[in-house]
């Protein structure tokens, strides 16, 4: 439990941009009451992700939701945000733009303007490609409160994981430039924990002090096993409802990824330096305890933790249905254009899901970098 608590103070800590002291009070006092709802009623979001797109100018061979990337969606145009923006205002949530590559979209200002013209939080994610000195300087005149740049390794690594050869320098160059002059955004540098960059993972970090960056974030790598796949799908047979079992399929973990062998000891000892070195500068998601470490980059994971995500947060995918996470891509709840966003977020489905959740994390969530 004290791991858990640290690895969400953690998370607020970084984010605490995002989230007007009002929005943090709300949330605290109704929190509690939330979760003991025994029909699984939940006050309105706290945050709204939301995937603008999924084309994607990289294909790095850890995507989390690769197979989403192959697909082709129809996309929220900026007058459609804004329909959803205008039903958020009575209780004025965080917004935050992924994808796929969020700048890849000509319109994506455009996107940042339906949000920020009514003064709401908002933070974004890119891997900085596209963001150039002209598209930067023009973002952060919107003012966005943060900005997430993805690096995954020094030159040749990047390449190797992004899959992509000579945008290495002009990624670089572009999150420098864009901290220059970042005025009240807060920037982050983000590099998921990879077979392929364990052994590069400092030199990330120092890139990410020279250029200029806030803070350098580390992600542990989501994936899954076959046999926790099995364990997954039985308990959804066993505890979701008929309307959920067959749509909590999940969508988007690398599947089997154990090329970390027995490493998890070594991966301790090497974030363990870093975090002495830099101290705050530095964070994990998900914080773990040793033996949670352990046991994540095993086959056979388990997490013990409760994900508060299903009552404070959601997704929007391109189209604008809701789903309730990232590795749920197919369990749609409704869409925002056509049905009121609260009736979606406090329908049968996702109160069902809430009640389920609180019973115990679903096996295929135990590797999920929210807890």
């Amino acid at each position: 439990m004290a791991t858990t608590l640290q690895s969400q103070l953690d998370c607020l800590r970084t984010f605490t941009c995002l989230f007007p002291p009002r929005l943090l009070a709300s949330n605290m006092l109704t929190l509690p009451r939330d979760l003991v709802s025994p029909g699984g009623w939940a006050g309105p979001p706290m945050v709204l992700n939301l995937l603008v797109t999924s084309r994607c100018n990289m294909n790095c061979e850890m995507c989390e939701v690769g197979a989403f990337r192959r697909q082709a969606h129809q996309e929220l145009s900026a007058d459609e945000l804004g329909h959803i923006v205008r039903q958020t205002l009575p209780f004025r949530p965080t917004f935050f733009f992924g994808g796929g590559e969020p700048f890849v979209r000509d319109d994506v200002l455009d996107l940042v303007v339906a949000v920020k013209k009514h003064g709401l939080p908002l933070g974004m994610i890119s891997n900085g490609l596209a963001v150039t000195g002209e598209v930067g300087r023009d973002l952060k005149a919107l003012g966005p409160e943060q900005m997430i740049f993805s690096l995954h390794g020094p030159e040749a690594v990047h390449a190797r994981i992004t899959r992509t050869t000579g945008t290495f320098e002009r990624v670089i160059d572009n999150i420098e430039l864009f901290c220059r002059s970042k005025g009240k955004t807060r920037v982050l540098l983000n590099v998921v924990l990879t077979g392929n960059n364990i052994d590069h993972i400092a030199e990330v970090v120092e890139i990410g002090a020279r250029i200029g960056v806030d803070q350098v974030r580390i992600e542990h790598l989501e994936f899954i096993t076959d046999p926790e796949i099995e364990r997954h799908q039985e308990y959804c047979r066993v505890h979701l409802p008929e309307n959920l079992r067959a749509r909590m399929k999940l969508s988007s973990y690398i599947r089997g990824d154990t090329r970390f062998g027995d490493s998890p000891a070594e991966i301790a000892r090497v974030l363990s330096a870093l975090r002495r070195r830099y101290g705050s500068f530095l964070v994990l998601k998900p914080r773990l305890g040793d033996d949670e470490m352990r046991s994540w980059y095993t086959a056979r994971h388990s997490m013990s933790r409760m994900c508060l995500f299903v009552w404070r947060s959601l997704f929007l995918d391109p189209a604008g249905n809701v789903i309730p996470c990232l590795n749920y891509m197919d369990t749609k709840l409704g869409n925002a254009l056509r049905e009121p966003l609260l009736e979606i977020w406090n329908g049968r489905s996702y109160r069902a899901l809430r009640r389920a959740v609180r019973r115990s994390i679903l096996p295929g969530c135990a590797r999920c970098g929210r807890l």
